[in-house]
């Protein structure tokens, strides 16, 4: 979907960044979640993933948003 929707001439940069980013949920994602798990257990694992994937779609609308102009 990148090569898609970027501008042929930022092409490689926005690759180069989704990679990055995807590389660090890679990261951070185990390490986040696994001090959750032990700091609270394992039923907080779903509190946890439900907060994050909303903080993640609100960002998304947020930037369609902005990409489409203020409406009124």
């Amino acid at each position: 979907m990148i090569p898609d929707v970027t501008p042929s001439a930022m092409q490689g940069a926005t690759i180069g960044i989704y990679g990055s980013f995807e590389d660090l949920g890679i990261i951070v994602g185990p390490l986040l979640f696994g001090f959750v798990w032990s700091a609270f257990g394992p039923v907080y694992i779903f509190a946890a993933s439900a907060i994050t994937q909303l903080v993640g779609a609100v960002l998304v609308y947020g930037i369609e948003q902005r990409k489409d102009g203020p409406t009124g």
